[in-house]
């Protein structure tokens, strides 16, 4: 072996030998490198994991929150809207549970559309209250105190006053008849004042009208009361009030069936989560 061919062994050996350090360090650094990023990527998913749950934690809790401060609350108002819907009731219908609610800034926990939804049904709702109340003590008063001077030829200041009278017991009573109650009810006066008096005979009714301050006794037969009492109920039934109460009342039972329904659900709902 010549001496160029010696250093090129030597040369070749080293260079090897160098190789060989360079891939076992770096097959050290590899696993270093590799234990690291599954530390990063653990971390990570360990992270995210957490994240996750409390996001649903959060979620649940803001959801009961929203639950007891409005849902719960509007839930048993619908109970009493829609009994009363049902029922024709015509008494003013509750809107004072969104009221409140909105008074304190609570609706903004609810989602506008759904919001939005609730802001429209109580607007309706004061609407056929305002509308009922405009009925009980405007146009009905004005209807009958008209009436009175179209059946019974007498000017009145303020609506007749009805009183029935009946016999129970071989003994006579009588009792006023709530006029205007029973008009918005639809049903004859004598009917609401004899209800739970099931072993009363009907015998007549009589009307207290005011002349100029003063108490006119009037009395009545039966044929006046009819035509005075069918009169003024006709009248009240060909009003928009009229018919805009009764359209509405339908239209309301039905959204607030839906409306009760949805709260419902919202109220489970974070139950679920």
């Amino acid at each position: 072996m010549t001496r160029r061919q010696k250093k090129e062994y030597v040369y070749f050996k080293k260079k090897r030998y160098l190789f060989l350090v360079i891939m076992s360090d770096s097959s050290e650094y590899m696993d270093i490198l590799v234990n690291i990023i599954f530390l990063f990527v653990g971390a990570g998913i360990g992270l995210l994991v957490q994240s996750r749950t409390q996001k649903k934690a959060w979620e649940r809790d803001y959801s009961i929150k929203i639950v007891t401060d409005v849902y719960s609350k509007l839930f048993g108002d619908y109970n009493l809207i829609i009994k009363a819907l049902e029922q024709k009731s015509h008494e003013s219908l509750p809107t004072d549970g969104w009221k409140n609610i909105k008074q304190v800034g609570k609706h903004f926990m609810v989602k506008e559309k759904f919001r939005n939804r609730l802001d429209n049904f109580y607007e309706r709702l004061k609407k056929v209250n305002d509308a009922q109340h405009s009925r009980r003590w405007d146009i009905l008063p004005k209807i009958m105190v008209e009436e009175a001077k179209t059946i019974f030829g007498v000017e009145t200041e303020s609506p007749p006053r009805f009183k029935v009278k009946w016999t129970q017991n071989n003994q006579e009573a009588s009792k006023e008849a709530p006029l205007v109650t029973s008009l918005i009810h639809e049903t004859h006066p004598k009917e609401i004042v004899l209800r739970n008096r099931s072993e009363a005979s009907f015998v007549s009714m009589d009307v207290d009208i005011l002349v100029a301050g003063k108490k006119v006794y009037h009395p009545l037969d039966l044929e006046d009361a009819e035509r005075y009492w069918k009169s003024c109920l006709q009248r009240m039934r060909n009003t928009e009030n009229y018919k805009f109460i009764i359209i509405e009342n339908d239209s309301l039972l039905g959204e607030a069936n839906k409306l009760k329904k949805e709260l419902s659900q919202r109220i489970e709902k974070p139950w679920k989560i």
